[in-house]
């Protein structure tokens, strides 16, 4: 029953949405940066690039960008927020972000 939790609901719609409107993450080429706590990895296919990084513990992470990144601008992929990437990123339990390159 999706209405229990509409937040969560609204949540995967949202992600299902871009997934479908996004040919690198339907078929781009994969490069991972994951860890033992984080999976981070980034898609790309001609000039659109996305970056997701997932908290995949119930524990605040505090993940190391990589070098390569480090200085790039992008986009939230859901709320449309701009962002430039730093050394790390905090992560809250479970969280997770998709960004969207400029």
């Amino acid at each position: 029953n999706w209405s229990i939790n509409t937040d969560l609901t609204s949540q995967y719609v949202a992600i299902l949405k871009y997934r479908n409107q996004s040919l690198a993450i339907r078929r781009g080429n994969l490069s991972s940066f994951s860890t033992s706590d984080v999976c981070a990895f980034t898609k790309e296919i001609n000039s659109e690039k996305v970056l997701v990084i997932s908290n995949l513990r119930n524990k605040s992470i505090s993940f190391t960008i990589p070098v390569s990144l480090i200085g790039s601008s992008w986009t939230d992929a859901l709320s449309g927020i701009s962002r430039v990437l730093e050394n790390t990123i905090q992560l809250s339990p479970y969280s997770y972000i998709i960004l969207k390159n400029n």
